[in-house]
């Protein structure tokens, strides 16, 4: 057997009001680098710089301790 739908309970004030009550903010800063990307062949190094340092340094950092340790290639 079907049953009609229940019809809507009203609603309370306050918790209408909740739902409208955040607002949309639009970004209107619009340097949201902290670096210029115009000069692309200076960015393309300044990147290549970065990347390399960060794939490099932990291995360096590795090699130093185990040569510390004298576990390392002699």
């Amino acid at each position: 057997m079907l049953s009609s739908p229940r019809p809507s309970l009203p609603r309370a004030p306050l918790a209408l009001g909740r739902r409208f009550a955040h607002k949309e903010v639009s970004v209107v800063y619009p340097y949201t680098f902290p670096f210029s990307y115009r000069n692309k062949a200076a960015l393309r190094a300044k990147v290549f710089v970065f990347c390399t340092t960060s794939l490099c340094l932990p291995f360096g950092a590795a090699a130093y301790q185990l040569r510390k340790s004298g576990a390392g290639a002699q």
